[in-house]
């Protein structure tokens, strides 16, 4: 889940690259394929394990906002520097280029709050009992 939710990424931040003209067409449905199909996987993937009580759907659901968050932090530098140097390329905006370190901080949030809850509400199981 976390490759598709880097991939799901990477599909975000370039999407507007290619503009469909001079023969980009062929691009502009491939990408679509792509979103298409990672949508798709993303619905598989939960459905099985709505039935299926040794899938955890939440740990899917944390492995693709991990992933997303990750391509976002990742590939955004790239997806604005190949945006400002395509032929009529416009020049990113200021979000466009905060959007990997928005990405990153916000992962390193969502990081440390599961880390306090997961010690938070597991404490009880590591008091010894005083007899």
């Amino acid at each position: 889940m976390g490759i598709i939710g880097a991939k799901i990424s990477i599909l975000y931040l370039s999407w507007g690259q290619l503009s469909g003209g001079n023969g980009d067409a062929h691009m502009v449905f491939k990408r679509k394929m792509e979103a298409c199909q990672s949508i798709f996987w993303v619905f598989i993937i939960f459905s099985m394990g709505m039935d299926n009580p040794l899938v955890d759907n939440w740990a899917h659901l944390g492995g693709l906002i991990a992933g997303m968050l990750c391509g976002g932090y990742l590939f955004s530098d790239e997806a604005v520097l190949v945006q400002e140097n395509t032929a009529g390329g416009r020049p990113a905006t200021m979000f466009q280029k905060a959007q990997g370190k928005l990405c990153g901080g916000a992962l390193v949030g969502v990081n440390l709050l599961l880390l306090g809850l997961l010690f938070t509400v597991t404490r009880k199981s590591f008091d010894v009992p005083q007899y």
